[in-house]
């Protein structure tokens, strides 16, 4: 495991000694850190503010509704620390490792923009765990934060 990787799996426990050993688990670490990946391409794309981003941001969620709920839930981690530095460059970060990288981030949006995002994940959760169609309720996601 790579000084990276234990940054990560750090931060991925929130603080939990039980979650943190438990992604010692290889298979279980791998997943994680793919989620973690995903969510900071989709921040690093929707961060590009134009609608092909948006589009393309889109397409990297995965394909079942229990998968993009879980990386929903990562981008809404780090949807919240971006919305905290935007006040407080000091702020406690629950998914970046790096307070660099994520101030300059954060630089990418508006409070509004990333709270609306915040938002629309919210009812996008909600939606797939009632069933909803996976690509139409991303899509319904990014309109509604008016990122499409």
């Amino acid at each position: 495991t790579s000084p990276r990787e234990w940054e990560e799996i750090i931060c991925a426990s929130q603080g939990s000694i039980g979650n943190g050993l438990e992604l010692l688990d290889a298979k279980k670490r791998a997943r994680l850190l793919e989620y973690r990946s995903v969510a900071k391409s989709l921040i690093a794309m929707l961060g590009r503010s134009n609608k092909t981003a948006a589009l393309e941001a889109m397409s990297s969620f995965g394909t079942k509704r229990n998968e993009v709920c879980r990386q929903l839930s990562f981008l809404q981690s780090a949807l919240r620390d971006l919305l905290l530095l935007k006040k407080c460059e000091t702020a406690p970060l629950c998914f970046f490792e790096r307070r660099d990288d994520a101030i300059e981030l954060s630089t990418n949006f508006t409070a509004h923009t990333l709270l609306s995002l915040y938002d629309a994940s919210l009812v996008a959760v909600d939606d797939l765990e009632a069933n909803a169609n996976v690509r139409l309720t991303l899509m319904n996601m990014m309109q509604s934060a008016g990122l499409i």
